[in-house]
């Protein structure tokens, strides 16, 4: 897996790439989110669009930061969810009523920005 992030106006934006199972680069994202959390960042989109699968304990992660920014009224949203791989973990998992998933970049950014 692979990671990139963008930095808009009052959001911040991190997009994946591959495999999203756990390994050392779901460690360096964490310790990267968390730095973010603590530097005041309280919006944050992932861009799932090249992400081919997740793994089960990526979606306790997931879960874990969505929790964490509402408890600091801030916001935690998905979008491009577009394999049917993840997207199904999702709907099992029901990750889907806890975390707002969004088709698009914009959509997201248009929602996460009010």
């Amino acid at each position: 897996m692979k990671f990139s992030h963008e930095f808009g106006p009052n959001y911040l934006i991190i997009s994946i790439e591959g495999l999203f199972i756990c390994d050392e680069s779901l460690n360096r994202l964490k310790i990267f989110i968390q730095e973010q959390i603590e530097n005041g960042t309280k919006k944050i989109i992932v861009d799932m669009e090249k992400m081919e699968f997740i793994s089960s304990t990526v979606v306790g992660f997931l879960v874990k930061i969505n929790t964490e920014l509402n408890g600091i009224l801030g916001r935690f949203v998905l979008c491009n969810v577009n394999k049917e791989a993840v997207l199904r973990t999702f709907e099992i998992t029901r990750v889907d009523t806890i975390i707002k998933i969004f088709n698009s970049r914009q959509e997201a950014i248009n929602n996460i920005s009010n």
